[in-house]
């Protein structure tokens, strides 16, 4: 299937730095692109917050707002922050990754014994021939300050 790697891959930031801009993949292939690019999105921190880009409306899909919003602040086990964390997630990845819609996040206890926050994002892969439910599983180090993402 033909099928568009992503910025990374096109950049040449992907191990193969001799791929063309459009290739055949096999959607296992494709999935493990889309994580990647996923994970480089959430371990970016963005310039600007929505609420300085409020009433600029193609600025909030540019580059200035490009990553997430700084959550140091936010404490894991209070579950207002926990709810805030996951709806700013949400709007990242809908705004920034266009292979994915109907984007949902949950935040899962069972990583927080280790000393992070879990998540669960589910939504619909999307591209030329592929429309599938798909699940990734983030776990931010609180430590490192890193998520870290697989797809499922």
């Amino acid at each position: 299937m033909l099928l568009d790697p992503g910025l990374l891959a096109k950049l040449g930031l992907l191990p193969d730095a001799a791929a063309p801009a459009t290739f055949a993949v096999g959607l296992s292939e494709f999935k493990k692109l889309v994580s990647h690019d996923l994970e480089h999105l959430l371990n970016t921190k963005r310039h600007a917050s929505r609420t300085e880009l409020a009433g600029f409306r193609q600025a909030e899909r540019s580059l200035t707002a490009y990553g997430i919003e700084d959550f140091s602040a936010k404490y894991f086990e209070n579950v207002l922050d926990v709810a805030d964390i996951c709806r700013a997630i949400a709007h990242t990845v809908q705004t920034f990754e266009p292979r994915l819609q109907q984007v949902q996040v949950r935040a899962e206890q069972v990583t927080k014994t280790v000393g992070g926050l879990g998540l669960t994002i589910v939504g619909l892969l999307v591209a030329p021939g592929v429309r599938e439910p798909i699940r990734f599983d983030a776990v931010f180090d609180i430590i490192t300050k890193k998520y870290a993402i697989s797809a499922h």
